[in-house]
């Protein structure tokens, strides 16, 4: 077992689409992997030695990171916050000219069970986070019926 710690970099196919990941080995970890971001990059801290399952542990730790990463930060595939709302803006204008627009459109970890959900009240729309790995036509229909409820 080396002294160094070592370094490569691999792809995982995940539900937020591939995501480059850097796999960090040392020889003083020796059964547990973890995640963290460094920068906007994420890393996984890995033991040296390898297992027959191991990418696939990594690309599982992943998802889970991906998945409980805060809806204000940005998503894979460059669809923040700002590139939400971009979108409900101009989905706004093409489908319902005049309506006033929401109060926020944001990105919500919370919501297993339903794709979208508005509050006419407090004029605020939320999309699950699962949403972001989807096709934008997908998320499209979503905004515009959430836009409706407006």
């Amino acid at each position: 077992m080396g002294t160094a710690t070592t370094e490569e970099r691999v792809t995982c196919a995940t539900a937020f689409g591939d995501i480059p990941v850097l796999i960090r080995r040392s020889p003083r970890r020796h059964r547990t992997l973890s995640a963290r971001y460094e920068g906007e990059q994420l890393v996984v801290l890995a033991p040296m030695r390898r297992s027959a399952a191991e990418h696939r542990l990594v690309c599982d730790l992943v998802e889970r990171v991906l998945a409980k990463r805060p809806a204000s930060s940005s998503s894979p595939g460059g669809r923040d916050a700002a590139w939400l709302a971009a979108r409900a803006d101009r989905l706004r204008e093409q489908h319902f000219p005049g309506l006033e627009p929401p109060a926020s459109v944001t990105w919500v970890t919370n919501q297993s069970t339903r794709w979208g959900s508005t509050s006419i009240g407090s004029r605020t729309i939320r999309l699950s986070h699962e949403l972001a790995a989807l096709p934008e036509w997908v998320i499209d229909s979503v905004l515009v019926h959430e836009l409706a409820h407006l």
